[in-house]
Formats: C-alpha cells, sequence, structure tokens
C-alpha cells in the first residue's frame, strides 16, 4: 500500500526519516501476501484446509499497520507541504501504479476470460459501495485515498490545533456511529470503522513527538499486545479496532522515535517496493496457483516464492516509476510557483 511522502518517494540516500518504518510497510505487505497464499492454495486444492482463518490475523494486522502508518506520514507531511503539493504527491503516488497493475492484471486474465469489472471503482477509487475490481485490493485504496482528500482540507487550516480539534471531533463521531464496512458508499465512508486507523496513526504523530524510544521491549509487548486483542474481542466491535490500532501506532512510533531496524536497508527497499507487491500480488497468485499442475508444500512453497518475486520485480519498477514521476510533477510545481507565489502558500 502507499503511504507516507517523507518515505514513499523519497529513493534511497534522500531519506530524512529512519529505515526502520520502510521495514515495518515490509512486514505488513508480507503478512497481506501470505495470507492470500494460504487462501488461493487452499482455493486451488493445493494444500489441505483450514490455514485460511488462522492466516487472517496476517492480513488484519497488514491492512490495520498500513492505515496507521499513512495516518502517521500524512500527519507529518501535512505540517510541510502545501495542499497543492500534497495532494499533487498522493495523486502520483498512488494512480500510476495502480492503473499500470491493472492494465497487466487485465492483460493476464486475457489469456482466458475476462470478468466484468466496474472500471468506474478500480481506475477512479471513487467510494461507490461493492464492486467487483481486477485487483482485489483496491478497497483499501479507496480508504487511503479519502484520507489523502481528509488531510489535503486540513492542510488550508494554518492553525495545527484546529486541525487536531477537527480530527478529534471526526474520530469522536467514528464512534459514535461508525461501524466496519470493506466497500463504503461515499456516505458511509466517512464514519466507516476503519478510519480510525487513520485518525490513530495521526494521533501518534502530534503525540509526544520528541518522546524517546530504545530497545525492542515496548514494539514486542505492543505487538503481543495486538495479537491478545486480536483473539480476545471480535474485530468488528469498535474498542477492539481501537486498541489493535493503538498497538500499531505504538509499533510504528517506538520504530520511528528508537531508530530501530536502520540497518535493515535490503528490507527497507522491499518496502520501496511494497505498493508494487500489494498492487500485483493477488492476479499473479492466481494465475500461478491456477495454474500448477502439482499439489502439496512443495509446490505451495515454490508457486509462492515465485510470485513473491515477481511481485517485487514489478514493485521495484513501479518505485523508481513513481520517483520519475515525482521528480517531474515537483519541477512542473516549482515553475508555478515561480510564477504565482500564491501556489506555495
Amino acid at each position: 500500500m502507499a503511504s507516507g511522502e517523507a518515505v514513499m518517494s523519497a529513493p534511497h540516500g534522500e531519506r530524512d526519516i529512519s529505515y526502520g518504518l520502510q521495514t515495518i510497510r515490509f512486514l505488513a505487505a508480507l503478512g497481506v501476501f501470505l495470507h492470500h497464499c494460504f487462501a488461493h492454495a487452499e482455493w486451488f486444492k493445493i494444500i489441505p484446509p483450514g490455514f485460511v482463518v488462522p492466516s487472517q490475523i496476517l492480513a488484519n494486522a497488514g491492512v490495520i499497520t498500513f492505515f496507521v502508518l499513512s495516518g502517521y506520514l500524512m500527519a507529518m507531511s501535512s505540517e510541510r507541504a502545501s495542499p497543492l503539493q500534497f495532494i499533487l504527491h498522493r495523486v502520483t503516488r498512488i494512480y500510476p501504479g495502480l492503473w499500470l497493475a491493472t492494465a497487466m492484471a487485465v492483460c493476464f486474465e486475457m489469456l482466458g476470460s475476462l470478468p466484468v469489472y466496474d472500471w468506474s471503482a478500480a481506475l477512479s477509487l471513487a467510494p461507490l459501495g461493492p464492486r467487483v475490481t481486477p485487483l482485489s485490493v483496491e478497497w483499501t485504496l479507496v480508504y487511503e485515498m479519502f484520507f489523502y482528500c481528509v488531510v489535503a482540507l486540513l492542510c488550508f487550516i494554518p492553525a495545527l490545533w484546529v486541525r487536531q480539534c477537527i480530527v478529534a471531533l471526526w474520530a469522536l463521531v467514528t464512534v459514535i456511529y461508525g461501524s466496519p464496512i470493506i466497500q463504503p458508499t461515499a456516505t458511509e465512508i466517512l464514519t466507516a470503522q476503519q478510519s480510525l486507523a487513520f485518525i490513530v496513526g495521526m494521533a501518534a504523530w502530534w503525540i509526544a513527538p520528541r518522546a524517546s524510544f530504545r530497545g525492542y521491549a515496548i514494539p514486542a509487548i505492543s505487538a503481543a499486545a495486538f495479537v491478545v486483542l486480536y483473539f480476545w474481542v471480535p474485530l468488528k466491535w469498535t474498542h477492539s479496532y481501537i486498541g489493535l490500532s493503538v498497538a500499531a501506532a505504538i509499533i510504528v512510533k517506538s520504530v520511528h522515535r528508537g531508530r530501530l531496524f536502520d540497518s535493515s536497508k535490503t528490507l527497507a527497499k522491499l518496502g520501496d517496493a511494497s505498493y508494487g507487491i500489494y498492487l500485483l500480488h493477488v492476479p499473479l497468485l492466481t494465475i500461478l496457483f491456477a495454474s500448477t499442475a502439482l499439489q502439496g508444500w512443495l509446490s505451495f512453497f515454490a508457486s509462492s516464492v515465485a510470485a513473491y518475486a515477481l511481485c517485487s520485480a514489478f514493485g521495484t519498477m513501479e518505485f523508481r516509476m513513481y520517483t520519475a514521476i515525482k521528480r517531474a510533477a515537483d519541477r512542473m510545481l516549482r515553475r508555478l510557483q515561480s510564477t504565482d507565489p500564491e501556489l506555495g502558500d
């Protein structure tokens, strides 16, 4: 999934925050990928049944962590960007990769029969309710784009405390009226439970910005708390979702402030590629598991590794493409600001 400008947009050597957040992104994407590996392998009868439900925690943990990380990094980015710059960076981060992955998925499926997709939802990421889309993960990006639009509007408010009050009011309304919705409509998305993870991520950036974290104890305890909450309280309950989001936020905050995993440059590069991996992994897994004639764990591992390698290659290419597009967009924005200084306000 896409996320913060300060991490996702900067190539190695130009980062202004730690590699640790990209490592978290890699782990979150890996969790979603592994769950879908088990789900597809069971669907195509490659492995015996019984692994999908236990692996669901990997997917849910990954998605919640992605949303929290987005909120954390968007709160940080919004303090240093104009509304135009903010939304331009978000659009260039999300849509080129989405459209490229969609085109590739359609090419894969043209080998067989092409299902009927709702292209307006798939390509625009508008909150249009339940839709059939080619990548099967677009619903999370609908939330991402909605959240980016909200933060872009907040950028017009110069006083940070006013932004924080608005977000706190949003959280209160969501807690009171919200419910878990996977594919929301335009009227449902504002109070959907999933927005709480973004809000908690923003709060994590605002609260104790200079707090120091040392060692692995705090993130380890938070990870354990996440697991306990996940199995102890139903995910659909709002207070459970808040608890899971807070646990994920503590991990994000402690990894960032404690500079954990800063030496994990290889994992950080996989974090760079995570958006492309996330976009393309379901179509690739479907093709590989559907085409294999072998059953058993050896076939499962071989197909999973092949899918991850191909997705990583695509993700690396997508990230380089995005970096080039973003630099071109920044040059265009600088030229506009030089002719109309008010655009930079």
